[in-house]
């Protein structure tokens, strides 16, 4: 999961500093058509790399429930059920991800309480 969040964010980066870039070689804009050509092109970006890294961690929670969900009620269980939260809390993720995170952490609480 980390691998797949930290190649969307360096997706990002990389589309941003080609469109500053491209921005700086086609005849210095002034700081507000910089901002305004930003905002619009960079948005579908970001959407569709979040969408993306978004996809792959509730594919990879799924994949988690399920392998708890297949353990004996008890003690075991409980204690993986705590590891989830604890792995897909937003607070252990970078600024850029916890909007991602706080989504996932919301979904694994709720599939969880079924569990225990």
């Amino acid at each position: 999961m980390a691998v797949l969040a930290g190649i969307a964010i360096w997706e990002i980066h990389q589309q941003e500093r080609a469109f500053r870039e491209l921005a700086y070689h086609s005849g210095h804009p002034s700081y507000s058509d910089y901002q305004s050509a930003q905002s619009s092109a960079a948005e579908p970006i970001q959407d569709d790399a979040q969408n993306r890294v978004l996809e792959g961690v509730y594919a990879e929670a799924r994949e988690d429930l399920r392998r708890v969900s297949r353990m004996q009620p008890g003690e075991a269980r409980r204690s993986a059920v705590r590891a989830l939260r604890v792995r897909y809390h937003p607070d252990r993720y970078p600024v850029s991800l916890r909007s991602i995170m706080s989504e996932v952490s919301a979904f694994i609480n709720v599939q969880t309480e079924r569990l225990l």
